[in-house]
């Protein structure tokens, strides 16, 4: 077992998507693409469309981004 196996089974176990953080992000099953761990990452989620526009961006172009946010993905499937 490896760091990346460690933050995959926790970031699965506690609903999240993958990792934001600065202007990178990563889903749960392609963590760490670039090859480097970054320690400045925060468990994240799909951004939906909503949040997206909300924060003033276009959907079409931020569609597949990561967020950081308190929201875990089960709970916004619930609300969904």
């Amino acid at each position: 077992m490896n760091v990346k196996h460690i933050v995959e089974q926790w970031l699965r176990q506690n609903g999240y998507d993958g990792l934001a953080g600065g202007c990178c992000g990563c889903g749960v099953d392609d963590l760490f693409p670039c090859g480097m761990y970054c320690g400045d990452c925060l468990p994240a989620h799909l951004a939906s469309d909503e949040e997206i526009t909300n924060a003033g961006d276009d959907p079409e172009e931020m569609r597949g981004h990561y967020w950081v946010s308190g929201k875990k993905s089960q709970e916004k499937n619930d609300v969904q």
